[in-house]
């Protein structure tokens, strides 16, 4: 039920473990017994969730929420496990997203990009005049779970704006879901509540209606350096789906990431690789390559790419290459360049055309 998804597994479709330990958090604090469902579905779940680099059988997920519905009913578990706070859930698609300045800009990556978290569903821009449907359309047969499904990605999406200098209420018209109405009419001011509009069912497709203006506000300063080191990280990754990484690709792609948390000890890294620091230490060093050796060289990566944004000062590059201060970084930098980050900056200034 967990793996990796290659070639011969394309008939079967997964969804990124991060997702599912987001999901059960949600779930324990709606009342959900999670290790209690773990018994029925036969799976350690928070096992499975907690796998750093993998996948979660639809299957088993369609399996849990047919359970879920018998065991602790709630008509809103989409919705519910969808609250999430940590943007890690949803991978290096989650911190792409955050990169972004406007909706536009969003719903581009994440159609780029979405089959780094799922397999289930695709997501698509339809234009009619004045608006713009962002529709998710899931692949899934069974009712109940492409129900839930729908509702826990449109429930997501809020995420997007959580920042943003507009209301929900100004950047969503309407929200629109294939599926019927909840049995109890009470639960309608629950869903309008949650997404700040009105919501119908009964649409020809589930979507967020937004009006065409709103896709291009501005919802939050870009981070175009930071997109670009994300964006090739999540290149990596998709044509990762089809072919086993090597151990130092893999490492060194988890730590772009961790890089964005801002923590990226040794001891952290191997927990998030499921594995001891020992362990890491000696696959490195089979691999011919070290811990130390791998963070210099994504450091030397991001610095060129990040100090090409003017934007940011050196204290912030530094920061986001996991200095503590300036000097440190500005000494690194010119151990490994020749010169210092402002001087560097200088020269590509002078190399660039006027």
């Amino acid at each position: 039920m967990i793996s990796s998804p290659t070639n011969e597994q394309d008939s079967e479709d997964y969804v990124l473990a991060s997702i599912l330990e987001q999901c059960l958090a949600n779930w324990r604090r709606h009342g959900i017994n999670t290790d209690a469902l773990s018994h029925m579905v036969g799976v350690d779940l928070a096992k499975a969730a907690a796998s750093p680099e993998g996948w979660i059988s639809v299957r088993l997920l369609e399996d849990m929420v047919q359970k879920i519905a018998w065991f602790a009913p709630d008509p809103l578990l989409g919705l519910h496990a969808a609250s999430m706070e940590d943007m890690g859930g949803f991978g290096v698609l989650g911190y792409l997203e955050q990169t972004c300045g406007t909706l536009q800009e969003i719903y581009d990556a994440t159609m780029r990009y979405e089959r780094l978290v799922s397999d289930i569903g695709t997501t698509t821009l339809r234009h009619e005049p004045g608006m713009v449907f962002c529709i998710w359309h899931c692949k899934t047969e069974d009712p109940l779970f492409r129900r839930h499904a729908t509702e826990f990605i449109l429930g997501c999406w809020v995420r997007h704006i959580r920042f943003a200098r507009l209301p929900l209420s100004k950047l969503l018209k309407e929200v629109h879901f294939s599926h019927p109405a909840p049995s109890n009419p009470a639960l309608q001011a629950d869903y309008e509540n949650y997404f700040g509009c009105p919501v119908k069912f009964d649409q020809p497709e589930s979507a967020w209606v937004v009006p065409v203006e709103m896709m291009t506000a501005r919802l939050r300063l870009p981070s175009p350096s930071l997109q670009l080191t994300l964006e090739r990280h999540a290149r990596l990754l998709l044509s990762e789906r089809r072919k086993k990484p090597s151990l130092r690709e893999r490492i060194k792609s988890q730590l772009r990431v961790l890089l964005m948390k801002g923590n990226i000890s040794r001891d952290y890294l191997a927990s998030e690789l499921g594995v001891s620091s020992r362990h890491l230490h000696r696959q490195l060093q089979s691999a011919g390559s070290s811990y130390s050796q791998l963070v210099n060289e994504l450091r030397i990566e991001m610095a060129k790419t990040l100090l090409q944004d003017p934007l940011l000062s050196v204290d912030a590059v530094a920061q986001r290459l996991g200095f503590s201060e300036a000097t440190p970084f500005i000494r690194w930098f010119r151990q490994h360049f020749g010169n210092t980050p402002r001087q560097y900056r200088q020269q590509l200034n002078a190399d660039t055309p006027q």
